[in-house]
């Protein structure tokens, strides 16, 4: 019995503490973050068709499609948590997105 109790207390423990994980993500630097911003921008008035559908749906698919269109694909190291994702290595300036 305090085998298997033991075995249990080790397996909680072990979920409950930070990993970290290699993951493709996308990298925009300082100017592929303006670019990103400007081809939005000049979209929106475009994909706007005046319906019912949320602009907020529309706007996140131009930023998804602009930043797939102008940024990078790099491997990232990600540092997870209990909560969620904790911290991703980058530089100051970059921007991580994780589509």
């Amino acid at each position: 019995m305090k085998y298997h109790l033991i075995v249990s207390f080790c397996i909680l423990f072990a979920s409950c503490t930070d990993s970290e994980n290699q993951r493709l993500v996308w990298v925009c630097s300082c100017e592929q973050q303006k670019e990103v911003s400007k081809w939005v921008k000049e979209s929106i008035n475009s994909a706007n068709n005046h319906s019912d559908e949320e602009m907020e749906d529309v706007i996140y698919q131009l930023e998804r499609t602009a930043v797939r269109l102008t940024c990078l694909q790099q491997v990232r190291t990600i540092h997870y948590s209990t909560g969620g994702i904790s911290s991703v290595e980058k530089d100051s300036c970059e921007s991580i997105f994780n589509y």
